[in-house]
């Protein structure tokens, strides 16, 4: 882009140069020939004075004697005319040596974009360079001579100074960075069952947009951005506060989708500018040559004025700049989190569970995969095996979340004890029937949590009542006798997770008994 701006700027440059150099030989000849008549004036002042004697005047040199009176007379005139002239060539003189400074300014101007490597060299703005271009017929791109960083000092005072950077593989629409939830994503898992491959699909139940601040997001062990071809650059101060639900220098993170301001910036492959700009029509859209984005994003920041960070896996590696950014966020009142250790992530990985739980149910009752309780046993062995079974997968539904309070709203699914209340729901809302006791278990363990049960509730959590059919009775006592024996948290995590299993075949049993039923009556 800037070569082209370049281009531009040094071709109106130089329509003025030429300008300036006719104008400049055009007040040059004119001082020529003011000078010029100024040296005939000065001859015709300049009149020696002469003598002569009567006979002259009369007779000898009378035609002679005319002429030099007439000179005589003409004389203050000349001077008069002269004086003005002289006023001319000074006049003149001035413009020359203004019009030559301009030429000199014009040149200098001319060296000045001809060195230039960034937009702020040349005092031009992103959004003013690329009204540029188009004007010109031109579709603003960015090239590799794009890629230089103009250096800023330090001066973090607000989020005005601060600029959020998410890169991603997918085109943003509709004016905003959507969630994987919200993008309905599907994470795929593969397990095989008596020897056949099967593919279960959930839904990705990540609810934050994840951004870096002031640099791209560095690829590390947990993650690669290197390949991704769109990368969303927007201002800080333009996200509402309340909006932000976790902030550090590498990763701040979004309350569900972010709808993008009209300042934000989209950089795109330059052969989807339309239709990225048809999809996001009130945003400005920028393309790229190359195959990915990599790279661009840092020094198209410092052109919007932006101080340039380094970020590495952890944070900003100048520890200075580090500071002032926590210090911004404190005043501001947004909570300092990663996202690794917050409840976002420890509800949206207990919910992906879940789903994977339900989506295995599914698969097991649609594809007829279990018909005896002696199937269901070794079906879910064959999982555990696999580690994807409902030990590996679901066996923390009950665990007690480690987060302080400060670090968690009422939003919060583990760290309000939730999740089991969920869990029943999901189930049921996909047709496996949790008997009343089951649920009644389920529920208090959620809120007791494996660490919280103990002798003052586990006659409370494992209640059974005369109604209650023997099968349950066995299965919930069961499930109480590995509680007071042991206080392990794997021991309990594990036996819960079996009885998970074990209800939720009985589930898909009692439903299939019910069909055969059914079909026999008919």
């Amino acid at each position: 882009m800037i070569e082209n701006i370049k281009r531009i700027k040094l071709k109106e440059l130089n329509v003025i140069k030429q300008q300036q150099m006719a104008e400049h030989n055009a007040e040059s000849q004119k001082l020529v020939e003011l000078r010029k008549e100024d040296e005939i004036l000065k001859e015709k002042e300049l009149i020696p004075i002469r003598h002569f004697s009567i006979f002259e005047r009369l007779l000898t040199k009378r035609k002679e004697y005319k002429e030099y009176k007439e000179q005589i007379r003409l004389k203050p005139q000349y001077s008069k005319k002269r004086s003005e002239i002289l006023q001319e060539i000074e006049k003149q003189i001035e413009k020359i040596r203004k019009n030559s400074e301009d030429l000199e300014d014009v040149n200098t101007k001319i060296i000045a974009v001809r060195n230039a490597r960034t937009l702020q060299e040349l005092k031009v703005k992103p959004e003013e360079a690329v009204q540029i271009l188009e004007k010109e017929g031109v579709v603003p791109t960015l090239t590799e001579e794009d890629k230089e960083i103009t250096y800023h000092n330090r001066n973090y005072e607000s989020k005005g100074d601060l600029v959020l950077i998410h890169k991603t593989k997918y085109m943003p629409t509709e004016g905003m960075i959507k969630t994987q939830k919200d993008a309905h994503v599907k994470l795929q898992k593969k397990v095989a069952i008596n020897g056949k491959e099967y593919e279960i699909l959930m839904n990705h139940e990540r609810d934050t947009v994840h951004m870096s601040v002031n640099d791209e997001v560095s690829s590390h062990s947990y993650g690669n951005w290197d390949d991704c071809s769109y990368a969303i650059l927007i201002p800080f101060e333009d996200i509402p506060n309340e909006k932000i639900d976790g902030a550090t220098t590498v990763d701040t993170f979004s309350k569900g989708s972010l709808i993008l301001p009209k300042s934000a910036w989209i950089l795109c492959p330059v052969e989807e500018v339309k239709k990225v700009k048809s999809c996001n029509p009130e945003v400005h859209v920028l393309g790229y040559e190359g195959k990915t984005v990599q790279d661009f994003s840092r020094p198209f920041l410092t052109q919007l004025g932006y101080r340039a960070e380094s970020v590495g896996s952890t944070s900003w590696e100048d520890r200075e700049s580090s500071s002032k950014f926590y210090e911004i966020m404190k005043k501001e009142g947004i909570k300092i989190v990663q996202h690794s250790t917050s409840h976002n992530k420890e509800d949206e990985d207990i919910l992906i569970r879940m789903d994977y739980i339900v989506e295995l149910s599914k698969l097991l009752r649609d594809k007829e995969l279990i018909k005896t309780k002696e199937e269901a046993r070794d079906v879910i062995k064959q999982l555990e095996d696999q580690h994807c079974g409902f030990r590996t997968m679901i066996g923390n539904l009950c665990e007690h979340s480690c987060l302080e309070e400060k670090y968690y709203d009422e939003s919060a699914i583990v760290a309000n004890r939730k999740q089991a209340d969920i869990f029943i729901r999901k189930m049921e809302k996909n047709g496996f029937e949790i008997e009343p006791s089951y649920q009644q278990v389920i529920r208090k363990m959620g809120q007791a949590t494996y660490i919280g049960c103990d002798e003052k509730n586990i006659d409370d959590i494992f209640t059974v009542d005369s109604t209650t059919p023997e099968i349950e009775k066995r299965n919930i006592m069961k499930l109480k006798e590995v509680f007071i024996k042991s206080k392990d948290g794997s021991a309990r995590e594990n036996a819960f997770a079996d009885f998970l299993g074990e209800i939720t075949t009985d589930s898909i049993l009692k439903q299939k008994n019910k069909e055969q039923d059914i079909q026999a009556e008919r």
